[in-house]
């Protein structure tokens, strides 16, 4: 036992806690106190208890006691009472003593103001409680200001250090205010600090126990991590925390697959030429590149004014053409709309564009058999050329020829010295840009699978690796990889269609049926040019533009007389060879058709027609052919159309032969 504990006799210890005397004595008796010491009180046995021995609530009796003043316990919420008794309760008994300590200075003050003692100046009560307690004249005020607001009775649980300064109203959150702050914290956008204001300003009127900021704060950051940003960020803030791959590149073969997105560059160029527009446009370009994923080296771009189906496939073509023609077997694009479009990928699912439609555009890439394995959506680690374009970005946008060009993702990164007059020519930034991809293809890289080489030497080394098998395009795939694509519909009356306002049509289109479910291949920088019929995979026709012809234009009045009479008469031709099956009336016409027409099928014995084979095996290409040269088809064409008529009325012939043959046996 500490030689300065304070010890109470059992007469005041049974007050303080509110039992008989007898009752204290049999419990010092029974070990209940300890440290009790046993002493002569008016001639018999007496027992001195040690205040720290009793419970809290006693000793703040006691204390409350010293200066005159009966504890009020309703003057505080009970719950708010019992956390502050409990964290006094757990303090150690050095941070104990100290705020006992500092009670009995805070009593002695209250009992000498109230004597009428002033405060400051000689011989004011400041002076005289830092002489008799030891206690600085700023601890004794922040003491005095830290219990203001409580009722004396809690003055000694308040006064433990841990509670000292600021806003020393209590330790603990009560469970409302907890869930108050913590509803506010975890708001989107949300500030800590102004979640926490909101909660002492919400506690002083329903008389919460809010602990300090820096406790709060701490409460709040021992949550789990992730579970805040899941709450507060969304799903997408957490996928940075989320378990992530390891990409094993040596498990890939060269050009097994390519890595390709876009991306607006943060400078501004000025067209100065005209080449992409209006002449002296100022704009900031696109980007679309390729990458080799084995080997990383950037294979292909394109840039341009917009970013669309067509800067795609520029930059597809530069791919091409810098392999001679090797194609990949699979392609990871962006999930943006210059990918998703029917042009690239039609025919290929993917989650945005719904069921793939039959008969529908057959993009680019499926075309050529190449796999689309689509990017997760928001997500650039899961695409091997967004690492690229970072490092191409630092490489290229911000050399020193671009100063006042570069203008940052957006307006607060933008460089003060930024100016739109500044802008770089056209012509400067293509030259630079491809600097600096060759520069890119030939510096070391340090990822996995590249041993320290550079791009272009480990794509060197694998395109001469003993084995290896590439898909090449051929001259013909490369031509329709230069065309565009797009859904047309078949005009009912005239049988032709339009593409950007340009009508088309020919002798094969008429004689398809009317309506959509067509898609056209067309060159989009020569819209004079023969344009491809298909009908899903199957080309179905060949058609022409319509040109306007001057009314006095005579030569081509007479070409498009000759053409309209080639027309008719193969018309007229097929449809005299319909009206021939009118005549089958009687089975003795029938007879006679049928010798004129097919000998052999009658017996010259007996006149009676012999039955025909039952099944006539036609001979099917596997595939469409390519289409014969323009000068060819040209040349042909008078023939072509007699051929179609000479086919079409032999046809006849055959099924009239089956209809004779079948009257003929019914009228036996």
């Amino acid at each position: 036992m500490k030689t300065n504990a304070i010890m109470l006799p059992s007469v005041e210890v049974a007050e303080l806690l509110g039992i008989t005397k007898r009752a204290v004595i049999d419990a010092c008796q029974n070990g209940t106190y300890s440290d009790v010491t046993l002493t002569g009180c008016n001639g018999g046995a007496g027992y001195l208890i040690p205040l720290a021995a009793l419970p809290s609530l006693a000793q703040a009796r006691y204390w409350s006691g010293r200066a005159g003043h009966e504890p009020d316990l309703d003057d505080l919420p009970t719950e708010q009472a019992e956390a502050l008794w409990k964290r006094y309760e757990s303090a150690t008994v050095k941070l104990k003593e100290r705020a006992q300590a500092t009670f009995a200075a805070l009593l002695d003050l209250e009992r000498l103001q109230r004597d009428g003692h002033p405060m400051t100046g000689p011989g004011g009560i400041v002076e005289r409680i830092q002489a008799e307690h030891g206690i600085s004249k700023s601890a004794l005020y922040t003491a005095r200001k830290a219990v203001s607001r409580f009722p004396q009775s809690c003055w000694l649980p308040v006064l433990v250090p841990a509670y000292a300064g600021g806003n020393a109203k209590a330790a603990e959150f009560t469970d409302d205010a907890w869930d108050y702050f913590l509803r506010h914290a975890i708001t989107p956008g949300a500030r800590l600090k102004t979640a926490f204001k909101r909660t002492q300003r919400e506690g002083e009127k329903l008389g919460w126990s809010v602990p300090s900021y820096d406790t709060a704060k701490a409460r709040y950051e021992a949550l789990p991590r992730d579970v805040r940003d899941l709450v507060k960020q969304g799903p997408t803030a957490i996928k940075k925390l989320s378990p992530t791959q390891r990409r094993d590149y040596l498990s890939l073969a060269l050009h097994e697959m390519w890595s390709t997105d876009s991306r607006k560059l943060d400078l501004m160029v000025v067209d100065t030429d005209g080449e992409m527009g209006r002449k002296g446009r100022v704009f900031r370009l696109y980007l679309n590149a390729f990458q080799e994923v084995r080997s990383r080296a950037l294979i292909g771009y394109a840039i341009g004014a917009g970013l669309n189906a067509d800067l795609v496939r520029a930059g597809f073509l530069d791919a091409l053409r810098i392999t001679a023609n090797i194609r990949p077997k699979r392609i990871q694009p962006d999930n943006g709309r210059e990918n998703d479009n029917g042009e690239i990928t039609g025919g290929v699912p993917w989650k945005f564009r719904g069921k793939v439609k039959e008969g529908g555009i057959i993009g680019l890439w499926p075309y050529l058999g190449i796999d689309v394995v689509w990017a997760t959506p928001a997500h650039g680690q899961a695409k091997p050329v967004e690492r690229l374009f970072g490092t191409l970005a630092g490489m290229f946008e911000t050399l020193p020829e671009f100063r006042g060009a570069y203008c940052g993702h957006k307006p607060d990164a933008r460089p003060e010295e930024w100016d739109k007059s500044k802008a770089v020519p056209l012509k400067l930034a293509r030259k630079m840009l491809k600097e600096e991809i060759d520069a890119y293809n030939r510096q070391p890289h340090t990822g996995h699978g590249m041993d320290g080489k550079s791009p272009m030497q480990v794509y060197e080394e694998l395109i001469r690796q003993p084995g290896a098998v590439f898909h090449r395009v051929t001259p013909a795939q490369r031509v329709v990889c230069t065309y565009s694509a797009v859904e047309v519909t078949i005009s009912k009356t005239t049988g032709s269609f339009k593409i950007l306002g340009v009508e088309y049509r020919s002798n094969q289109t008429v004689k398809l049926a009317p309506g959509a479910g067509y898609f056209a291949r067309y060159n989009p920088n020569d819209l004079g040019a023969t344009v491809y019929v298909y009908r899903g995979e199957k080309l179905v026709a060949e058609a022409e533009r319509i040109n306007l012809t001057s009314f006095n234009d005579k030569a081509s009045a007479k070409d498009i007389m000759k053409k309209r009479a080639q027309y008719r008469k193969a018309v007229e031709r097929q449809a005299e060879a319909l009206t021939n099956l009118r005549g089958t009336e009687s089975g003795e016409h029938l007879r006679q058709l049928a010798e004129s027409i097919s000998p052999d099928l009658v017996d010259q014995d007996t006149r009676e027609i012999l039955p025909a084979a039952a099944v006539v095996a036609i001979n099917r290409a596997k595939g469409d052919g390519v289409p014969l040269p323009k000068a060819e088809r040209q040349e042909s064409e008078s023939e072509r159309i007699k051929r179609m008529g000479y086919e079409l009325d032999a046809k006849m012939k055959t099924r009239r032969t089956e209809a004779i043959r079948t009257a003929g046996m019914g009228t036996r």
